[in-house]
């Protein structure tokens, strides 16, 4: 979809949505937990690079391992 987005400005356009949807949820998510809105605004998009990082991987891991790495990433949001 992301290289698709690169040359057709209806995909561009549904995933700029998309993106903006995902990321506002995060950062609300933030800010509910206390973060300052700056500082949440920082974090929403490193936890979503992190997803869309996983997204595109063709690495598949454990249950387990993603537990652990879902566990990491909620204590680095909330840090």
């Amino acid at each position: 979809m992301r290289a698709w987005a690169d040359n057709n400005g209806m995909a561009a356009h549904a995933l700029r949505q998309v993106d903006r949807r995902r990321r506002t949820y995060i950062e609300k998510l933030l800010l509910e937990l206390g973060m300052p809105a700056p500082l949440a605004a920082v974090r929403t998009t490193v936890l979503y690079w992190a997803y869309l990082g996983a997204a595109v991987s063709h690495h598949r891991i454990s249950r387990r391992n993603l537990d652990q790495i879902v566990a990491q990433l909620m204590s680095f949001a909330q840090a």
